[in-house]
């Protein structure tokens, strides 16, 4: 336990000397009229709480972004062979307002699949 702590707290150190010095000239911005050890006292103690969380999420949120990436470069090639067949129907269509439509809903589809 206290070896998990001191880890957690020496992650958070890590980050508030990586990013320390860009976060206290944004909060000096910000606050002009306050005290500049206590803003620098309350950016140590959120790293040093917050350090690891957030890493965390930022770890999480790029595998989701990976893992969003690769299914659709994985699924890209069926949906270009499926409007390719799409089409293909509409190339033998006689109706020229029905194969319009199909156009327009094929890519509308096509769109729609891409921004899931």
């Amino acid at each position: 336990m206290p070896t998990g702590l001191i880890i957690y707290f020496l992650i958070g150190f890590i980050e508030y000397v990586r990013l320390g010095p860009e976060y206290s000239l944004k909060m000096r911005a910000d606050f002009p009229y306050h005290d500049p050890f206590f803003l620098e006292l309350i950016i140590i103690f959120g790293f040093l709480l917050f350090g690891l969380p957030f890493l965390l999420l930022k770890f999480i949120f790029f595998c989701r972004g990976v893992i969003r990436w690769a299914i659709r470069a994985i699924t890209l090639p069926f949906k270009v062979w499926r409007f390719r067949r799409t089409l293909d129907k509409i190339e033998k269509e006689k109706n020229s307002q029905k194969a319009a439509e199909m156009f327009f809903d094929a890519i509308r589809k096509m769109l729609e699949d891409y921004e899931k």
